[in-house]
């Protein structure tokens, strides 16, 4: 009975101290209970041109071809200056199992009118394989972006896939889109 007592006491001392790890911007973004405070939007499209930054094609619909990707976009307004922040952007399959997951570091700083975000891309396998990428805005908005190959040959089945947003390893986000079988 004592032992019970203490396994019981130590789970849920662990939770307490696990769920005070949590910054205030991942607890706003995952509940979105300050209206004023950081938000988040994930959206899925057919198309891209990183050369002028457009977005076309907005859905959750995708179907399996040559060509086809899923390009999908975090959309992050009022963040922190001055404070690191760990984002993974994580691709799951409809069995619940991780396709891919995209792991950076991201630092603000700057002032109102001339933000700038220096974003570290690391490779989850040799984290010290760096691919850096600054960002600048007006307002402290960033746009992070990923894909995801929907080619025959990447031998993905058709379902409901699901894209993850952690930030500071806290889910805060999670958006489903649809992959049918190969297009006609």
């Amino acid at each position: 009975m004592k032992k019970t007592l203490l396994r019981c006491a130590a789970i849920l001392l662990s939770i307490l101290l696990l769920s005070a790890c949590e910054s205030q911007e991942a607890a706003n973004l995952r509940t979105g209970a300050d209206p004023d405070g950081p938000s988040l939007e994930i959206s899925f499209y057919k198309k891209y041109s990183k050369k002028t930054g457009k977005r076309r094609g907005r859905t959750d619909e995708f179907a399996i071809g040559k060509k086809s990707r899923v390009r999908a976009f975090v959309d992050l307004v009022g963040l922190q200056i001055d404070r690191d922040y760990t984002l993974h952007l994580v691709w799951i399959r409809p069995d619940g199992k991780e396709i891919y997951r995209k792991y950076g570091e991201l630092r603000l700083s700057g002032q109102p009118g001339e933000y700038t975000g220096l974003l570290e891309w690391k490779n989850a396998e040799k984290l010290f394989e760096i691919q850096s990428e600054e960002m600048s805005s007006e307002d402290l908005s960033l746009s992070l972006y990923s894909s995801l190959s929907l080619a025959p040959d990447r031998n993905r089945e058709p379902g409901i896939y699901r894209y993850r947003v952690y930030l500071d390893r806290r889910l805060v986000r999670e958006a489903e889109f649809t992959v049918t079988g190969a297009a006609s």
